[in-house]
């Protein structure tokens, strides 16, 4: 059994353009979560402490979306004995995902965040597809992504309504932090 989300991408009447129904399924699609993860290696990971997470900025679809994917992550860095505050974090998390791909600049614009140059580039998004999971860890005081993990083939069905948050989060986490 997996946990699933369920997504309108679609608004058809106004008012109704926000849907997120969270279920428990049986699981289904084919193929699993493919992950991409990339660090600077001179981040100070064994100093953080503590998150914050940036909230999704855009239509109430985005901001439903974001609170899915804060609900998925925000236990799994606590398990591993972060502290989610409210301000003055170490770090911040961003997310995004989509069946359109991924597009950080409003956030990343708002925050002044830039990729470290320790990072590397992205990968190609025609090579992604665009069933991906983007998940962003960022060192408030330099305000640079330190870290970055991609997900990809994260919708189980092709009309992207259905993200596999339970399978793809775990698995863009697993190696976090990156050990030294």
């Amino acid at each position: 059994m997996t946990t699933r989300v369920f997504l309108d991408w679609v608004p058809r009447r106004p008012g109704l353009g926000l849907l997120l129904i969270a279920g428990v399924v049986t699981a289904g699609g084919c193929g699993g979560v493919r992950t991409n993860v990339r660090f600077d290696a001179v981040a100070p990971f064994e100093e953080y402490e503590s998150f914050e997470w940036l909230p999704a900025v855009g239509p109430d679809s985005a901001v439903a979306l974001d609170r899915a994917l804060h609900d998925a992550v925000a236990p799994l860095l606590i398990a591993r004995g972060y502290e989610e505050v409210e301000a003055n974090a170490d770090f911040w998390v961003y997310a995004h995902a989509g069946p359109r791909g991924f597009d950080f600049g409003r956030v990343y614009r708002r925050y002044r965040i830039r990729p470290s140059p320790g990072l590397g580039a992205d990968p190609d998004p025609d090579e992604l597809g665009r069933e991906v999971l983007v998940l962003d860890v960022i060192d408030r005081r330099r305000r640079e992504v330190v870290w970055r993990g991609i997900a990809t083939r994260v919708f189980a069905a092709s009309d992207g309504r259905i993200l596999r948050l339970a399978d793809a989060v775990p698995a863009l986490l697993e190696p976090f932090p990156p050990k030294p």
